[in-house]
């Protein structure tokens, strides 16, 4: 019985450590393995070698190699006509794939589950789809929409907000030389100005202040708020007169934010959601699931 016990030991350490060889050799494939992370698309297609020894005999593969080219191709350099600066893409023909989604690492053979034709979208803060096949370039947009906006640029056009008196009150004052708000990549804006903006639209009794500061240009018209070269620094809003990157506004849902800002790298609680781009940091507070203040800096190094 003791014999039989130890055997059966023996078999599954064996198993066991058979088992893990499999597995690193599976991982070991760092000249073949694309990995993707962040917000990427990556159009899939096979090597030139497997296609020639195991699809080139396999009726209407020509086709479908050729017309995935050409739609693959036509995708990218409609996201590039448009700018989406924050989606990478790229054209793959590795056979194995490590996607690093959500702090984790997932590995996938594709010619073992036949996946030879796909596009992989794998994007922060959401799970990774693949989609097999082909597809048009045409049934791509219909069938997925990229969010239009950079949360790079600057929430606000400054002048626009502080010279349109006709919907706004506006007050100003100027602090002296800051040199330590420099460190923005804006050595020339030596200069910072606090602009109180408070919308005419709102009734007398509800007002609330908005802030905005701004770098301001040191040359011959940095004293004069109309004619001064002015760059965003910060903004705090507090009621819906003022919109930021053309989308966002108080009052707004706070599962139309998230929506909004799906593809960056944000922190979400139950009141506060914090978004982080190259260049701002961004907070909304939410109350009862609606936006009621938004605040965005401008991050210096």
């Amino acid at each position: 019985m003791r014999k039989i016990f130890i055997l059966v030991l023996i078999f599954i350490f064996n198993s066991c450590l058979n088992h893990n060889k499999k597995k690193d050799n599976y991982f070991d494939l760092p000249k073949d393995t694309l990995y993707s992370e962040g917000n990427q698309i990556v159009f899939l297609a096979p090597s030139d070698k497997f296609f020639s020894t195991r699809l080139d005999s396999i009726e209407d593969y020509h086709e479908v190699d050729v017309d995935f080219k050409r739609y693959s191709k036509n995708i990218m350099l409609d996201i590039e006509k448009n700018k989406i600066q924050f989606v990478n893409t790229k054209y793959s023909t590795e056979r194995y794939l490590g996607i690093i989604n959500n702090n984790d690492t997932i590995f996938i053979d594709r010619y073992k589950d036949s996946l030879y034709y796909g596009t992989l979208f794998n994007f922060i803060n959401k799970k990774f789809k693949i989609d097999k096949g082909v597809f048009t370039d045409i049934d791509f947009w219909n069938n997925f929409e990229l969010p239009k906006s950079d949360f790079n640029y600057p929430p606000i056009e400054t002048k626009k907000i502080i010279l349109n008196r006709k919907e706004y009150w506006v007050t100003s004052s100027m602090s002296g030389n800051k040199r330590k708000d420099t460190l923005c990549r804006y050595k020339d804006y030596w200069l910072k100005r606090k602009y109180n903006i408070i919308s005419k639209k709102i009734e007398e009794g509800n007002r609330e202040r908005n802030r905005l500061i701004v770098f301001v240009k040191n040359d011959e018209n940095k004293w004069n708020g109309e004619k001064a070269i002015e760059e965003f620094k910060s903004i705090v809003i507090n009621d819906s007169s003022i919109i930021v990157w053309d989308k966002i506004v108080v009052g707004m849902l706070k599962e139309e934010l998230v929506k909004l800002i799906e593809f960056e790298e944000y922190h979400s609680e139950e009141k506060i959601i914090t978004m982080y781009t190259q260049d701002f940091e961004s907070k909304f507070l939410i109350k009862e699931d609606r936006v009621v203040q938004i605040e965005v800096n401008r991050r210096c190094k």
